[in-house]
């Protein structure tokens, strides 16, 4: 993995300072190239050929072609064999100069060939154009700035590296602050700062220096096939263990976080296979009862892994509560950013590189709880609509508890239309109900919520996560399977489990699936309850949130009166708020001294 950026004209100092803000993206090399059109910077993390012959900006052969590159092109190897038929000369191994020599001599079209995760930035000189791509489901992030006026054009794969640039204004924007609290996600390509945004996953962005376009060249499709169940199960099985296999390809060291549950422990059950050593596994826990080190004890001896547990005090959660706000970019409410982050941080400390997850199962082959309601009769639109959201905010009083009325009044252009929403549904048969649905939370919380944490707290701890079941060919396949075999005598993931009968434990196949739990409770009566209320006191954004109710609320929490998991995940999302606005938006700079939550309390 690296961090990328560049703007449409020449300053050393600022490209300098951007890349060095994320230089934990790419520890290993930095370098950039600038002349008086463009300015390109880098940081590598060395994965794929670990030479100086991998070190970025690349150009090709006469220098009109240059690239700024995040990501993994899995089949790299045979796009470089192609080529070569072709008549291209390569000088590396890296997969970065792979998509030079594609776009050479495809144009753009190139980005179809490639399999993988990646957003990068092409600037080709000849037809003086910036081309930035992201990968067709959002895995790796890209974000933008344009002023029109001022023609000014700069890009970068975190917002805090657009943020070195004193040529961007810091408001906050009220309508997707709207949009996270309701849906805990972006809806569009806009981000929680006015005029910096998220090119959309699938997407290009085309910039000539007269005008900005955006194209889309990869959708996913609900496309139901007939078939058997044995066509289906036995096309995952062969699928899956590709997708695996295909997401071995390294340089370096690589393990795999295992949870126990039947999505990662399938990914290790395959891995198993493609390596004559034990795979390392990696769990985190938190001493809880809920903790699923047990079930990931399972896995491991039933695979023989060189298995590690990683147990988390809540103490170093709250000392790093400002740390992880700082690599996430954006307040949230789901404590699984933590375990990311601490599981990361454990993964790294045992020198693997790259981590392959079974995060992205769930959302192609329906492993929520809520995809079951799409499966019954007579369901009133507003009940649909409320299992596609996954905000802790979606009940109008409670924003009205928490936040001012001028947040509020940008509550209703930030909405999306209920109208988009069912259209999900509307226009398939009632049989496929579900699958649209999962089509929906594929586009939106897939990338938005769940792809963005594993991306910014790996990332943290410089370490690379893989992920199988985000695979385009295996999310295109999953769009084939009938919602019938998807969720099936009241099982969810029902296909997944027959793909991996008699290669996993019966116990772990048949374990009924559980959320992500992080005793919430425990923790905030640990100490987190007086840091966030020391937090909200001293308040710098009085005009956005409620303090006084705020600080009532966490009383309450105090005393005992209130410990539902839905107003502690409130609290801790207006406290991710506060410290967005001290970190991102009242300095002038970030600095990596923003870490110290003794700062801000």
């Amino acid at each position: 993995m690296c961090g990328i950026c560049g703007f449409n004209w020449e300053d050393r100092k600022t490209l300098k300072e951007m890349t060095d803000i994320m230089r934990y993206r790419g520890p290993d090399q930095y370098d950039y190239y600038a002349d008086p059109l463009i300015s390109l910077g880098h940081r590598r993390l060395n994965i794929i050929d670990l030479s100086e012959k991998g070190r970025q900006p690349m150009c090709n052969e006469d220098g009109t072609i240059w690239i700024v590159y995040n990501g993994e092109i899995y089949n790299f190897a045979e796009i470089k064999y192609d080529l070569e038929k072709k008549g291209h000369r390569f000088k590396s191994g890296t997969d970065t100069e792979v998509i030079i020599h594609a776009y050479e001599e495809y144009g753009i079209t190139s980005v179809n060939l490639f399999n993988g995760m990646f957003a990068f930035a092409i600037w080709d000189s000849r037809n003086k154009k910036i081309i930035l791509v992201r990968d067709r489901l959002g895995v790796k992030p890209l974000f933008y700035y344009f002023d029109k006026i001022k023609n000014k054009f700069i890009f970068a794969s975190e917002i805090k590296s657009l943020l070195q640039n004193s040529e961007i204004k810091k408001e906050m924007n009220f309508e997707v602050l709207n949009q996270l609290m309701i849906y805990a996600h972006s809806i569009n390509n806009e981000t929680l700062l006015k005029d910096i945004c998220e090119v959309p996953p699938g997407h290009a962005l085309i910039y000539d220096f007269k005008e900005l376009r955006i194209e889309k060249y990869w959708g996913l499709e609900v496309r139901v096939e007939n078939g058997s169940e044995n066509y289906f199960v036995d096309k995952l099985r062969n699928i899956l263990k590709q997708s695996v296999e295909k997401r071995m390809v390294a340089d370096v060291p690589i393990g795999a976080s295992l949870s126990g549950g039947l999505d990662s422990s399938s990914v290790v059950a395959f891995m198993s296979r493609f390596t004559e050593n034990p795979v390392k596994t990696f769990t985190v826990g938190f001493n809880d009862e809920s903790d699923e080190l047990k079930e990931a004890k399972i896995v491991s001896d039933f695979f023989g892994t060189d298995h590690h547990e990683i147990i988390v005090d809540f103490n170093d959660v709250t000392k790093n509560l400002a740390k992880v706000l700082w690599h996430a970019e954006m307040p949230f409410e789901k404590p699984a950013m933590y375990a990311t982050y601490f599981l990361s941080k454990g993964i790294s400390k045992n020198n693997v590189t790259i981590d392959l997850s079974g995060e992205g199962s769930d959302e192609i082959f329906a492993g929520y709880n809520r995809s079951g309601i799409f499966l019954k009769n007579n369901i009133p639109d507003a009940e649909k609509i409320n299992c596609m959201i996954s905000g802790h905010f979606s009940n109008a009083e409670d924003k009205k508890i928490f936040f001012s009325g001028e947040v509020l009044s940008h509550e209703k252009n930030s909405l999306i239309p209920e109208k988009i929403i069912l259209s999900e549904i509307e226009n398939v048969p009632f049989d496929e109900h579900l699958n649209s649905s999962l089509h929906f939370e594929i586009k939106k919380q897939l990338p938005g919520i769940h792809l963005l944490r594993l991306d910014r707290m790996s990332m943290a701890s410089s370490h690379e996560i893989r992920t199988p079941f985000v695979d385009y060919e295996l999310m295109e396949f999953g769009m084939t399977v009938p919602s019938a075999l998807k969720w099936k005598e009241n099982r969810k993931k029902y296909i997944l489990q027959k793909t991996m009968e008699g290669i996993l434990p019966e116990e772990i196949v048949r374990r009924v699936k559980l959320p992500f739990h992080m005793p919430l409770e425990k923790y905030f009566r640990n100490n987190f309850v007086e840091i966030s209320e020391s937090i909200i006191s001293n308040s710098s954004i009085p005009k956005i949130i409620k303090k006084e109710n705020i600080l009532n609320i966490i009383r309450k929490i105090k005393s005992g009166e209130l410990s539902d998991d839905k107003t502690l995940r409130q609290i801790l999302f207006a406290t991710n708020l506060e410290l967005f606005n001290r970190i991102f938006i009242e300095k002038d700079k970030i600095r990596e001294s923003d870490f110290n939550i003794n700062n801000y309390s």
